[in-house]
């Protein structure tokens, strides 16, 4: 009897083993197949955000949905999608930071994110020119260059203007007194141009070149009129030959003279003739042709010989001496020397 009950215990055990054993079977079969499933539908993306990595399980795939999975606030940020390849992908954030670019003497505060140097100068209107310098590498990112340094670099070619002083000469006339001094012409300074080639880093001179150097024109002396009883003729002709002057201030031979015959002074622009066709110069005079035939030779002074204007040809005609103004109208190189030598009596040989 006994056994009876021990048999029927045991039976009954066995079916409550086994109706609890089934359950739990079916709970781990569904437990497993759950995780392969969500193991194949989740993404895994690690996010770089400056400093910080973090990993994002999704089951997204596009970068705004990721992103607005993320909560993160990314006002003014960049971001850079790797894309999702075999579940896994990469997302890098770049926040705004601001960056100093100093350009010549001027600085300015720019905002970026993922740009490059060079994207941050064109987005600033900077143009690097060919000499330029610059403090970073233009692919590298603005963000992390720290400031941003141009250097500016240019060359210009500079002229300078040296003077090259004038002298002064003497003409030495009997009109004046001995020892007065006029200016008869004024001096000008020659000009010597030189050229330079300057560097200039940021607007600063910083190396100098000579590059050429041009004599412009030369320095004319001013020429100042003095007054000398013994400064001899004032016509540099020379004395026809066979006729010399003696100490009385009297040619050895001439064929007739005038003397105490009325005198006045001309000149001319340069380039001018007279009425004979010969240049107006000093050596030649005007005379009364009906009276002294042009082409004459002729020797001048005064009766006290204190102005001795000397050899000369009588090459010109003149108001004065065709009114019968005057016999005699002698050529002088300036206004000055004629307004001195101005109306007097001469001697005129006619050699």
């Amino acid at each position: 009897m006994i056994r009876n009950y021990l048999d029927k215990a045991k039976a009954a055990g066995s079916a409550i083993v086994r109706s609890r054993i089934l359950p739990v079977s079916l709970m781990c079969i569904m437990l497993g197949m759950l995780t392969v499933g969500l193991g194949t539908l989740t993404n895994v993306v690690t996010i770089y955000d400056e400093d910080m990595t973090r990993t994002l399980y999704t089951m997204h795939t596009e970068e705004e949905d990721i992103l607005r999975e993320t909560g993160l606030d990314l006002t003014g940020c960049e971001t850079e999608f790797s894309g999702i390849s075999n579940g896994t992908g990469t997302l890098t954030i770049y926040r705004p930071k601001q960056v100093q670019i100093t350009d010549g003497n001027g600085t300015v505060t720019v905002t970026t994110c993922n740009d490059t140097v060079e994207e941050v100068l064109n987005a600033s209107g900077i143009t690097l020119g060919e000499k330029d310098l610059i403090n970073v590498p233009l692919k590298a990112q603005a963000a992390t260059a720290g400031t941003i340094v141009v250097t500016r670099i240019a060359e210009q070619l500079v002229e300078e203007v040296t003077e090259i002083p004038y002298g002064t000469s003497y003409k030495y006339t009997p009109l004046l007194k001995d020892g007065k001094q006029l200016l008869l012409s004024a001096g000008t300074s020659g000009k010597i141009v030189n050229t330079y080639r300057e560097t200039l880093v940021d607007g600063e001179v910083t190396a100098r070149e000579l590059v050429s150097t041009v004599r412009q024109s030369e320095p004319v002396n001013q020429v100042m009129l003095v007054g000398s009883s013994s400064a001899g003729p004032i016509s540099p002709m020379a004395a026809p030959a066979g006729v010399t002057i003696g100490a009385d201030g009297v040619p050895s031979s001439y064929k007739r003279v005038i003397t105490n015959a009325r005198a006045t002074a001309y000149t001319s622009k340069k380039g001018a003739v007279t009425y004979s066709g010969l240049p107006a110069m000093v050596g030649h005079v005007g005379v009364n042709k009906d009276e002294i035939p042009l082409g004459s030779l002729l020797y001048i002074t005064s009766p006290d010989n204190s102005v001795v204007y000397g050899f000369a040809i009588a090459a010109d005609i003149g108001y004065g001496t065709v009114a019968d103004i005057v016999d005699l109208d002698v050529y002088l190189d300036s206004v000055l020397e004629c307004k001195y030598f101005g109306g007097r009596k001469m001697n005129i040989y006619i050699l």
